[in-house]
């Protein structure tokens, strides 16, 4: 799963508006009560228990690019629900518990997520169930909702044409629905039919799929998916590409490409993959299911996490002051192992400012603000800074300075705008406990 607390509030009935980790709280809660109907009916848990005295423990996946500012929003998302979070896990990683969970085999893998909305790469050192993340690259902007868009795209051209009006709001979501259903076909067939109507009038839209060999001779003007898909497709290799340059490694270091993600049932998806790699992609592997291997590696952490050597997300820094700019020095490199910690010492003015950085630029000037600052009362001299990056990614401040002085900071989100009421944070963490 994954959440974030950007401005994009939703609302509800009871009037609150609640931005995404609120919306993410409230759907944990409802897959806790399903799940404790689930072992009460397996009397795991007595029939008389209240649920409200259950504690789950949990172990909650998130994409490999999250930063520390959403982990702990998913990890706080999961607590207001009535989970015991024991602990987050990149989903590529899980995805290569899943696959290597009783392997002995010691090999290097790609894993290639690609879900509804997100894409992971991740390349991985396994060797005897053990996974060693050597270095992964998200992107939250691409996902199998950009394929359903070049087919819903497609339709509403032909809705136009046909009818010459645009789509009236009450299709709309119909309109979505037979794209993602056109999809699904589109992966089983060569060609698909998608029926429209309006006004008594019918619309039947016929739409091909196109082996990938055929793309650069396709000419006409029927739709084809995977000439549609062509720069997505480019997009997805470029990843792979970069993931490989961050990691020092080639194509033919890797020895097998590993499908997650429901996305990469369209055929496109291995196909593509095996022509920029030149290898044979698994497109079934027993054992190991496109949907489910994620869930599944995230159930077997526990049992593996001291067999699991995953790195950071991206970089972390401290603005500092070179001659007359000011820059963004990173302690921390991004795909460095976690968890680590790291130590420098600086020059620093009386009542200095450590303004922690989370991202890849060293220009202050290209973030909206600093990801936390952390106030001191030192006098002229130098300033310790140690960041502490733990096993969920999550990140800690710690400054001291002479004589005896010393702070620290646990980097909280002071934004946590689960609902418009403007409460203290003791109380904003409890108005999570929503009564589904």
């Amino acid at each position: 799963m994954g959440l974030s607390l950007e401005n994009a509030p939703y609302d509800r009935f009871d009037g609150f508006k609640y931005g995404a980790a609120g919306m993410s709280a409230l759907i944990l809660k409802n897959l806790k009560k399903a799940a404790i109907r689930f072992f009460k009916k397996k009397k795991i848990i007595a029939d008389t228990t209240d649920e409200r005295d259950i504690l789950l423990e949990a172990i909650i996946t998130v994409p490999a690019s999250f930063g520390d500012k959403e982990r702990q929003d998913t990890s706080l998302a999961g607590f207001a629900a009535g989970f015991s979070v024991l602990g987050l896990i990149n989903e590529p990683t899980a995805a290569s518990l899943t696959y290597g969970f009783s392997s002995s085999e010691n090999c290097k893998i790609m894993v290639f997520d690609l879900g509804g909305g997100t894409l992971d790469v991740t390349i991985l050192q396994m060797q005897n169930g053990s996974a060693n993340v050597i270095a992964s690259l998200g992107e939250n902007s691409i996902g199998g909702i950009n394929w359903d868009k070049l087919i819903e795209g497609y339709l509403n051209e032909e809705f136009v044409r046909k009818f010459e009006t645009d789509i009236p709001s009450d299709l709309g979501w119909d309109i979505q629905q037979k794209a993602l259903r056109a999809k699904f076909d589109l992966s089983e067939t060569e060609e698909t039919e998608v029926e429209m109507s309006h006004n008594g009038e019918d619309l039947i839209v016929k739409l091909y799929r196109a082996p990938l060999s055929a793309v650069a001779e396709v000419k006409d003007q029927n739709f084809y998916f995977n000439v549609a898909a062509r720069d997505l497709l480019d997009r997805c290799g470029k990843m792979c590409e970069k993931v490989l340059a961050n990691s020092n490694l080639n194509w033919e270091q890797i020895d097998n490409v590993i499908l997650a993600g429901g996305s990469c049932r369209m055929n496109m998806i291995p196909d593509y993959l095996e022509k920029i790699s030149g290898k044979e992609i698994q497109r079934h592997i027993e054992g190991f299911d496109y949907d489910t291997a994620i869930s599944i590696g995230a159930a077997l952490f526990p049992y593996q996490k001291n067999n699991v050597q995953d790195v950071s997300s991206g970089s972390i820094g401290i603005e500092v002051e070179k001659g007359s700019k000011r820059l963004i020095e990173h302690l921390i490199k991004k795909d460095s192992p976690i968890p680590l910690n790291v130590s420098r010492k600086f020059d620093a003015p009386k009542n200095a400012k450590v303004k922690i950085y989370e991202g890849e630029s060293t220009d202050p000037n290209d973030y909206d603000g600093a990801r936390g600052e952390l106030p001191l009362d030192n006098s002229d001299g130098y300033v310790d800074v140690t960041l502490h990056v733990n096993n969920n990614g999550v990140l800690q401040v710690f400054a001291t300075y002479p004589p005896s002085g010393q702070k620290e900071m646990y980097l909280v989100n002071d934004k946590f705008d689960f609902s418009q009421r403007a409460v203290p944070l003791r109380q904003k963490i409890q108005s999570l406990d929503v009564r589904c």
